[in-house]
């Protein structure tokens, strides 16, 4: 189980802008995120296991020689 408190910064495992943890539901099963495209503001829920608080911008990509 990913390791995610409340304040952190986190990403979708697939993809997607850096988002805050507001909140932790269920026993830490699932996390509010909020997040801004722009100017505006949004917020959703997701499973747990969707996000990860390693920040994929610095991820060693494979080389394709």
């Amino acid at each position: 189980m990913a390791n995610i408190k409340t304040g952190d910064i986190v990403w979708l495992k697939n993809g997607g802008p850096s988002m805050t943890a507001r909140g932790l539901l269920k026993n830490n099963r699932f996390a509010t995120c909020d997040w801004f495209d722009g100017n505006k503001l949004f917020s959703n829920t997701f499973d747990i296991e969707q996000l990860t608080n390693k920040d994929p911008s610095t991820a060693i990509s494979p080389k394709n020689d």
